[in-house]
């Protein structure tokens, strides 16, 4: 008997194999056999944290439209985003983002598969974040903003004489070495907790309360690795195969729904508002329901992580590829010191709009550093979806790698090179600075393939907030330091790469892993106040 399933399930598996590789509608396409034939190649490399650069080795061997599941494909053009993503595109999100409500019991705004059910929830998290929810946030961003300074400040806490002997003697000695990473990630989740909370997290100020950063990422690997073949979470192999994975989960998953239920405690004793007070008053326009308690947990864990990762690596790799571009560096210090007087007058408003030079060196960093690297997948609806000419039936799995397009040569000069530059359109002032100012062409090109924060009605909503909070650090950083890559650091560091990233960075690249959010350790930075 046993023999006789053993070989009924060895001739399904060859069927299945067969079928894929040669009668399925997507055979024609190019990739791995392995990714052809099961999806145990995104949950290996969703594992590893090298998914994005796969997608992007993939499309430079075969071409814009590769085959990366049995039933996925990606593109890297322009012109795959708005037929894929846009607000006509036939399509809603993939079965992946279900693995959120499969944990939490409901799934998020940013999670929910079809654009109707998105577009009320949207709605609110719209007002949460306007323009003027920001303004409002701005004094307690300052204030976790100072700390994160006076951190950086630390001096040496041993006798630093030879430090001091190899400076002038009247330059101010050069402070204590921080990842600025780690720095990051305390102040993106405490200024996240006030945002959210109306309570900091205070990781910059306790050690004992940073476990939570690390936790976070666990899960969000966790998520993004089961998220590929959601039938290890219904079997429950996931507790067999990702253990510690799991567990991470779990842990995440209870300490957002006891954060979630001490602010509802607190709401009646709140002055001002949050991005809490905003989900607990609302109602659904159409049915006057009202979040529940399940709801609320799973909007918390996605808000908390959704912010403070991407943030935390965007300002880690700008500080990178500023400190590994000395003349960028110079440029934006003198942007940035020419328009304010002091560092309490760099707040939000018109001033810190007009820095042009540090917009151009954040989008460059989200260019080559997109803190959603891997690019989120559509699935078609009825009729199927045609991308780029090519048709696909209705059940499709589809998504732009947002690291391909963003790094590839056909819309992108020296695509592996930070050049702020790019983005700013060459006139007769910027000529005279420098020749890699941007064309009409080229700028329109790269605005075109530019995707860090996804296209289309589902796209990222915290877009303005996090180009708002990493201009403000960056411009008080630079206003009052100046900044270099600490000549001391731990033997396994390299200023960028990580872990495993080690293998697939390139020489002079801010290294990351692919965690569904990008994670990325260093740079290993000193200070001293400017002169």
């Amino acid at each position: 008997m046993f023999a006789t399933v053993a070989l009924l399930s060895i001739f399904y598996v060859f069927g299945v194999v067969v079928y894929r590789l040669t009668l399925h509608p997507l055979a024609k396409y190019p990739g791995p056999v392995i990714a052809r034939t099961t999806d145990w190649f995104n949950v290996y490399h969703s594992w590893k944290g090298d998914r994005h650069v796969q997608l992007q080795q993939l499309h430079q061997k075969h071409g814009p439209v590769i085959r990366f599941g049995p039933n996925r494909i990606s593109f890297n053009t322009p012109s795959s985003l708005h037929s894929i993503y846009g607000a006509r595109a036939n399509t809603r999100k993939a079965e992946f983002y279900r693995i959120w409500e499969q944990l939490f019991g409901s799934p998020s705004t940013a999670t929910i598969l079809h654009h109707e059910t998105h577009a009320p929830r949207k709605r609110i998290l719209q007002n949460a974040f306007s323009d003027s929810a920001l303004r409002d946030m701005e004094d307690v961003v300052l204030e976790n903003t100072r700390i994160f300074c006076k951190t950086l400040e630390t001096p040496f806490s041993v006798s630093s004489a030879a430090e001091a002997k190899s400076e002038p003697p009247n330059e101010p000695a050069w402070n204590a070495p921080w990842n600025v990473s780690c720095l990051a990630g305390y102040l993106t989740f405490d200024i996240m907790g006030d945002v959210v909370f109306s309570k900091s997290f205070k990781m910059q100020s306790a050690e004992g309360n940073r476990s939570f950063l690390d936790l976070s990422l666990d899960a969000l690997r966790g998520l993004n690795t089961v998220g590929y073949m959601p039938m290890l979470l219904k079997l429950k192999l996931d507790k067999i195969l990702f253990s510690e994975l799991n567990a991470g989960m779990e842990r995440y998953k209870a300490y957002c729904a006891e954060e979630s239920e001490k602010r509802v405690a607190r709401q009646h004793e709140m002055k001002t508002r949050d991005v809490w007070t905003e989900l607990i008053t609302a109602r659904d326009p159409a049915t006057g329901e009202i979040f529940t308690t399940t709801d609320l947990q799973s909007e918390a864990a996605i808000l908390i992580s959704a912010a403070s990762h991407p943030m935390r690596i965007t300002l880690s790799a700008t500080v990178f590829y500023l400190l590994h571009n000395p003349e960028c560096m110079r440029a934006v210090t003198t942007e940035i010191r020419s328009k304010f007087p002091g560092v309490e007058d760099i707040r939000s408003g018109p001033a810190l709009n007009s820095c042009h030079y540090l917009r151009a060196c954040i989008t460059e960093t989200l260019r080559l550093c997109p803190s959603i690297p891997g690019g989120p997948l559509r699935t078609a609806l009825k009729g199927g979806i045609t991308v780029d000419g090519e048709h696909f039936p209705a059940g499709t799995e589809l998504g732009t790698s947002t690291y391909a397009l963003q790094h590839n040569g056909d819309y992108f000069t020296e695509p592996y090179s930070f050049i702020p530059e790019r983005w700013i359109l060459l006139t007769r002032d910027t000529e005279e600075k420098s020749s890699r100012y941007a064309t009409q062409d080229s700028l329109d090109k790269a605005r075109a393939a530019f995707c860090a924060f996804s296209v289309g009605p589902m796209a990222c909503l915290g877009k303005n907030f996090a180009y708002h909070q990493v201009s403000l650090i960056m411009a008080r950083m630079v206003w009052l330091f100046e900044i270099k890559l600490a000549q001391v650091v731990p033997a396994d560091d390299s200023n960028g790469r990580i872990g495993g990233a080690k293998e697939w960075a390139r020489a002079g690249e801010y290294a990351m892993n692919d965690k569904f959010s990008a994670e990325g350790d260093g740079p290993w930075v000193q200070v001293r106040r400017r002169t």
